[in-house]
């Protein structure tokens, strides 16, 4: 796994397979390396896989985000934070 030097993860944190980590807020052609954010994984977090996690936010320590779940705020510590499918479109 690639981690930019944005993302700052502790000691007993667990990652499945096949993460992704945004640097940025807004996605421009160009953008500067000041523009990045940064992201913080806290002591043993669990982060599923295919799961994508905004730049900005804060995994609180011993969370546990599911598989496929995308992380727009921040995850308190012990927390819980799945996905929850709809069965069919209605349309």
């Amino acid at each position: 796994m690639y981690l930019s030097i944005q993302v700052v993860i502790c000691e007993d944190d667990y990652f499945s397979d096949h993460q992704c980590f945004t640097n940025i807020i807004i996605r421009e052609a160009h953008y500067q390396k000041e523009q990045y954010v940064k992201t913080i994984v806290e002591k043993g977090a669990t982060i599923g896989a295919n799961s994508t996690i905004v730049c900005g936010n804060k995994i609180g320590s011993y969370s546990f985000v599911g598989a496929g779940a995308v992380v727009t705020k921040d995850v308190k510590p012990y927390a819980l934070v799945v996905v929850i499918q709809q069965d069919k479109l209605v349309g």
